[in-house]
């Protein structure tokens, strides 16, 4: 799945903003900022504020993590926040949590807006205002090196692969046939796929 990556130009409306990504390469981003704008004060509001609030996960490498598994927070998504908080003359605030709170939380009012690879998919584009595309990456199934019966999405029928229960990728599998175990990140699917098939999982997606 090829997928796009997004920067975020304003706040718009109680949806607010996703950095986001697309699961369709040529589709267009979603939404007429400007026009939403004239009956929002979500841009007004953090700039009154001097604080853009930004949700992120802090363990998903290169775009959002601690260094060493420690130290200050970096990586793609953050430079990219830092960036447009920068732009907006305010700072920058980061709240970590897991995948599955991310929209949640960004609905709830937590955050400001969602740094966090965020696929642009139909359902999402319903909820959520994304910003202009700005990276591209091809998701990838991760398994172990002697593996050799999953090469691609159509080897996943009947097999159970660790996802976050929200993630486009995780619906990508369900409809390949796959059976998904919920976890928080990509740490946390790693670990299972190395121990092999004898924990009952045989394949890790990124």
């Amino acid at each position: 799945m090829n997928l796009r990556h997004a920067l975020p130009v304003t706040l718009v409306a109680s949806t607010l903003l996703l950095a986001a990504c697309s699961a369709d390469a040529d589709a267009e981003p979603s939404g007429d900022a400007s026009a939403a704008a004239g009956t929002d004060t979500s841009l007004t509001d953090v700039q009154d504020a001097g604080v853009l609030v930004v949700g992120t996960e802090g363990t998903y490498r290169p775009f959002t993590f601690h260094a060493d598994g420690a130290g200050d927070l970096t990586g793609y998504d953050v430079e990219v926040a830092r960036a447009v908080a920068d732009e907006l003359g305010v700072e920058v605030e980061f709240q970590e949590t897991q995948w599955d709170a991310l929209l949640t939380g960004l609905e709830a009012g937590r955050f400001d807006a969602v740094f966090n690879q965020v696929g642009i998919t139909p359902e999402r584009e319903g909820t959520y205002t994304f910003s202009t595309p700005y990276t591209f990456s091809n998701g990838v199934l991760v398994t172990t090196e002697d593996n050799t019966e999953i090469t691609s999405f159509d080897d996943l029928e009947g097999r159970t692969l660790a996802q976050s229960l929200t993630s486009a990728f995780g619906q990508q599998a369900k409809d390949a046939g796959a059976k998904i175990e919920a976890v928080e990140g990509w740490a946390q699917s790693v670990e299972p796929a190395s121990a092999g098939p004898s924990r009952g999982h045989d394949q890790r997606q990124a």
